[in-house]
């Protein structure tokens, strides 16, 4: 922020817009007379000059911090038995640095029981990005008080004072801030997130959400006659859900749609896009030329696109209709596609509770746009995308590929357990050479078992055993093995190529099967401790059967594998 470039003078938009919506208390007493608060809350409103439909409420949030601030720095004071300073750009200086640090904390809320925990973190690391601006605007006022000759010298001189305090207060701020607040706020902030089980939706609810959507949006009827405040908040609801769940955008994005960017949305493919779809299936073309794109703003002044899938066209037209919005009570001024009969906006969030107890979902909390943007984000790493294509998903969230990597793509624990395990494997067995340069995903588990397998001794029954049972566990979490035909596949383990050996193929019998249902029947359904048949176990098992007597027992083990698989994805 450029010194001195935001006035202390309460600017006209913040007098309208925040003043009135404060709570009337002590703190916004001091918030609305203090200059320096009031120059942040001039910087704030500069800050959020896009977000005109909620910049009054981060002014107003920001500035009322500070207020508290100012608040427990004149009951410190008090306390010590110092003289009361009233306003904040008397405690901008190197004296006060360190009642200012302990207040910020208290501004945190110190928990009784522990001095290291605060309840409220985020309220300490904001106090000091504030404090860094409040004390530029010190200095900016300084230097203009400084620098007017109209000022008695003696006036221009306690202007230069109160500079070099501000900029010492700066300079120890850059020094001792982070050791005194930030990094106590941090570290609590970790802990929360360690501490935090993070609950994706479930397929099922997000399909349930889906289809209920599906069915009230074609039924709710369209026409003009019908059009009432109820009538229009119960289609608002509908459509925001779907355009949400849709095209995983945050919710306050999608609120804020403005009319004028649906009159200006994208229809159709123009020539240029009808070029690059050349080559596309009909089915493909069709689905290209239905959609429609409305392009709004998103966090951080990015563009964002919202794609529009055909069933929501009609209902965007309708709501966008001005008959119809006069008839529910919007008010001609209000800007916004999805408008209230007030000033503001009908709130995407309240629209996907309401659709969340609607529908009946089993896990209602899970689902907001938020979680709904990290597991489809987490979900993509399974489809194993180009750079490029990762690229253009990041353009479509609107975030950047490092706040797509640390905070919305969370570890999946397919991932983890199988591509992750089979690194592990290939280390715990020492077998780390034997595959280099092949990729993760072209690694087979039969590989590193074989690996290990050559190199111990093939008597020692119970190590074959802990290798099976290793085996099984990686084979029933996606290992591809063909055992329905009973054939064996074997892979060299060197180079990028696989050699199978020539086998003969033979199908297994319906006999055969009802066999293996009956005597791995613990295992088919995970009610057995261990996660695969041994060589033993099969061995017995074979004595006993009528007709798997023809099989070896390795073919046998990787058809129980195989149905165990089947099992985990019904």
């Amino acid at each position: 922020m450029l010194k001195g470039s935001i006035s202390l003078e309460a600017s006209k938009k913040l007098v309208s817009d925040v003043f009135p919506i404060m709570r009337r208390d002590e703190i916004a007493k001091i918030a609305k007379s203090d200059k320096l608060i009031v120059g942040l809350g001039n910087y704030w409103l500069r800050q959020n000059i896009g977000n005109k439909l909620k910049r009054k409420n981060y002014t107003s949030s920001r500035m009322r911090s500070t207020a508290r601030l100012v608040k427990n720095l004149q009951s410190n004071c008090t306390q010590q038995g110092e003289e009361k300073t009233v306003s904040l750009y008397d405690f901008l200086i190197p004296a006060k640095f360190d009642l200012i640090a302990n207040s910020a904390m208290q501004c945190a809320t110190i928990d009784a029981d522990d001095e290291e925990d605060l309840l409220h973190p985020t309220a300490a690391i904001k106090i000091g990005f504030d404090l860094l601006r409040l004390a530029n605007l010190k200095i900016g006022e300084a230097m203009r008080g400084k620098s007017d000759e109209n000022l008695r010298k003696e006036v221009r001189e306690k202007y230069a004072k109160e500079r070099e305090d501000a900029e010492d207060f700066l300079r120890l701020m850059k020094m001792e801030w982070s050791n005194k607040v930030t990094r106590i706020a941090n570290k609590i902030l970790r802990e929360r997130r360690m501490a935090k089980v993070s609950e994706n939706p479930t397929p099922e609810d997000l399909q349930t959400m889906a289809e209920h959507l599906g069915e009230k949006i074609r039924n709710i009827s369209l026409k003009l006659e019908d059009a009432s405040p109820t009538h229009v908040k119960e289609l608002q609801t509908y459509v925001l859900s779907k355009l949400l769940l849709y095209n995983k955008r945050r919710s306050g994005e999608l609120e804020q749609m403005l009319l004028t960017n649906y009159h200006n949305r994208s229809k159709g493919l123009n020539e240029f896009d009808q070029t690059l779809g050349a080559d596309l299936t009909e089915t493909e073309k069709l689905l290209l030329g239905q959609q429609e794109i409305i392009q709004i703003q998103g966090k951080a002044d990015n563009i964002v696109p919202v794609l529009v899938p055909i069933e929501v066209i009609q209902p965007l037209a309708y709501l966008a209709d001005p008959q119809v919005r006069i008839k529910a009570g919007i008010k001609s001024d209000n800007m916004y596609l999805f408008a209230n009969t007030g000033n503001g906006v009908h709130r995407a969030y309240d629209s996907l509770k309401c659709v969340c107890e609607e529908a009946g979902v089993r896990y209602p909390d899970r689902i907001t746009s938020v979680n709904i943007r990290k597991y489809f984000a987490t979900m993509m790493q399974v489809i194993g995308m180009q750079p490029h294509e990762l690229e253009h998903l990041c353009k479509h969230m609107g975030h950047s590929f490092n706040v797509h990597m640390q905070h919305y793509r969370g570890a999946s624990g397919y991932i983890e357990r199988f591509n992750i395990g089979k690194l592990m494997l290939m280390q715990d067995f020492n077998v780390v050479s034997k595959f280099k340069g092949k990729r993760i995903e072209d690694i087979n588990i039969e590989d590193i078992m074989k690996q290990k397998m050559t190199e111990k001794d093939v008597d020692n029954k119970d190590a074959m055993d802990n290798a099976d049972e290793q085996m099984g566990v990686m084979n029933a979490f996606g290992d591809d093995i063909d055992s329905d035909d009973g054939t064996v596949s074997f892979r060299s383990g060197k180079g990028n190529k696989t050699k199978h050996s020539k086998v003969t193929r033979v199908p297994w019998t319906p006999e055969e099967e009802e066999e293996i249902q009956s005597f791995f029947q613990s295992y088919l359904n995970h009610t057995s401790k261990r996660k695969c048949p041994g060589q033993q176990e099969i061995a017995e098992i074979v004595k006993k059967s009528k007709h798997l007597k023809r099989r070896q027992w390795e073919t046998i083990k990787k058809k129980v594998s195989h149905m165990m698989k089947k099992t985990l994805l019904v």
